[in-house]
């Protein structure tokens, strides 16, 4: 019961703010009545209290995601076992806050997406070869960029030939 009574005199209190700091590694959106007002940078902004204004902020600084292994198969045949670590920043705030939701995520899946048809369309050899990174590479920065999202580096952690556990059985070396 106290608990609830702390959260709400909190609540009440948030209503009376009247000023939003951003840190310098932080951009954010002013948004007032549920209508975007402009892009927020450093430093202290000041607002509209009792919820008329609020302040949307994410980190634009560079980050590297170190996606899960894929399992997959080249046109060849050849199974494979590939991971992905990709570098990123906020480039566009408003896009990344508005119009996409949860950016990251978007560009994972994007990122396994690409990564998963560009090596079943591909031989093993080629994609073995340096040009081949860098072809997904454009790619997943082209769409990135429609989000708000500058990719600026994707490398391949893994990439190795896979045996599957079944086949690995089979041949009785298990």
């Amino acid at each position: 019961m106290l608990e609830r009574l702390v959260e709400f005199i909190i609540d009440i209190l948030g209503a009376f703010v009247f000023w939003a700091i951003l840190q310098p590694y932080e951009r954010g959106v002013l948004i007032r009545l549920g209508s975007f007002k402009r892009t927020l940078g450093p430093g202290i902004h000041w607002v509209i209290p009792f919820y008329i204004d609020n302040v949307e902020t994410d980190n634009v600084v560079p980050t590297t995601s170190n996606l899960l292994a894929q399992s997959l198969q080249t046109r060849d045949g050849v199974a494979v076992v590939v991971s992905v670590v990709i570098t990123y920043a906020i480039r566009d705030i408003k896009k990344v806050l508005l119009e996409v939701e949860n950016a990251d995520d978007v560009l994972a899946d994007s990122t396994y997406a690409l990564v998963g048809r560009a090596i079943s369309n591909s031989n093993y050899d080629d994609i073995c070869r340096p040009e081949f990174a860098e072809s997904i590479f454009k790619e997943i920065r082209r769409a990135a960029f429609s989000w708000g999202i500058e990719v600026r580096n994707i490398g391949f952690a893994d990439l190795a030939k896979a045996k599957s556990l079944r086949l690995w059985m089979e041949s009785g070396d298990g």
